[in-house]
């Protein structure tokens, strides 16, 4: 390459300066520089991708076409594909190895500096329970359909955990007939070393509660629905009925006299944040409690919407058009099966060696290796589908 570049300043400016007022120059001429055995060298921009220097530091200097490579810990690489490809200065690339997760660019080196800033941003995002149940506000899916808040949320999860929670608000928005704009935990579980005790106030009306419960799916819940075994069966009308309760289903909020803790040891979905709660004389209004009896069949409905949602998990996970169509047919089924309204204990019981299959085929594939913690997590799953 011949030729000849006047770069005219007004002020005196430092060789750095002067370097990266060349670059971008040369950049809008179509060429690029490129280190070849310790000189800059002028290549036109086509010829400065195929030989990009590969980055293993953060001292190139501006100007420079580089690759690099990011290896992200909790995002999907080929989710941020089409995120990061309209940021990419014209003619340069961007690929996702699904071997290693991982996103290769190239592009000029103060472009690959910005581009690693929202690598971070958007590889950590939903790293932590907190962003993730902000975005499950701002979507709204506690109020949405069924289907469309497990397919939101399998679109954009790397992990199990966010599966499972999704499928679980599911369950008990389907099962209780739960309306309310929150999410929810059921606290059913009692501690051998404080069994939960409770005291009617039949004048007043108010349920007392002291004691503990555990499992809680998340200790930043909005909304606690705790199973109560009563100790003296309490009247109540019911649906404009009278009716005699031996157990009860309490809703809690966030009471002042219940304290939330959450486990400091988690073996498995550790991206919830898991633990149990303490009550302390906590009293609940008699016209916010119904029967404890609602709680039957509640596994069923649970292991349905896993289910589903692993299904449906697996449909945005997997590269193969063959198995995505495979993988598509158990999930349209499940669905056909669920409108056709039949009950959710023979679907699970229809569909469950499918599913246990599909976990098998998902196991295999290249693709499992961008879930985080999958070898522990899909314990879970597979202890719900025995």
């Amino acid at each position: 390459i011949q030729g000849k570049l006047n770069l005219i300043s007004e002020n005196p400016i430092s060789r750095k300066e002067a370097y990266k007022l060349l670059a971008i120059s040369l950049k809008l001429r179509g060429f690029a520089l490129m280190e070849a055995e310790g000189y800059i060298v002028v290549v036109p921009e086509v010829d400065g991708k195929r030989h990009a220097i590969f980055d293993q530091t953060e001292t190139k200097q501006t100007g420079q076409i580089v690759t690099k490579i990011f290896v992200l810990e909790n995002e999907i690489a080929s989710n941020l594909v089409p995120i990061l490809k309209p940021l990419l200065t014209p003619n340069n690339v961007i690929t996702a190895s699904n071997s290693n997760n991982s996103l290769i660019i190239t592009d000029y080196q103060e472009n690959i500096d910005r581009l690693q800033k929202i690598i971070y941003e958007l590889d950590s995002r939903l790293q932590k329970e907190k962003p993730f149940l902000h975005f499950w506000d701002q979507k709204g899916l506690s109020k949405i359909d069924y289907i469309t808040t497990l397919a939101t949320v399998a679109s954009i999860s790397n992990n199990l955990s966010w599966i499972f929670f999704s499928a679980y608000q599911c369950a008990i928005r389907y099962h209780f007939n739960q309306k309310i704009n929150a999410t929810i935990s059921l606290a059913v579980r009692e501690l051998s070393d404080a069994p939960l005790k409770t005291t009617y106030d039949n004048k007043k009306k108010i349920l007392s509660l002291n004691g503990r419960k555990s499992w809680l799916v998340s200790t930043n819940v909005d909304m606690i629905l705790l199973f109560v075994k009563l100790e003296t069966p309490i009247r109540l009308s019911l649906n404009n009925k009278t009716s005699f309760l031996n157990s009860a289903l309490v809703p809690i909020y966030k009471e002042k006299s219940v304290i939330r803790k959450t486990f400091e040891k988690i073996r498995i979905l550790k991206n919830l944040s898991q633990g149990n709660l303490t009550l302390k004389n906590t009293k609940i209004s008699a016209s916010h409690i119904f029967s404890g009896k609602k709680i039957r069949g509640f596994s069923a409905s649970e292991q349905f919407f896993i289910m589903l949602s692993l299904a449906m998990y697996f449909v945005t996970k997997v590269k193969s058009t063959k198995l995505k169509k495979s993988f598509y047919i158990v999930v349209k089924t499940l669905i056909l099966d669920f409108n056709a309204r039949k009950t959710l204990k023979l679907i699970v019981k229809h569909h469950k060696r499918t599913l246990i299959n599909l976990i098998h085929t998902f196991e295999q594939l290249p693709e499992r290796k961008a879930i985080i913690n999958w070898d522990t997590d899909k314990i879970i799953f597979k202890n719900m589908l025995k």
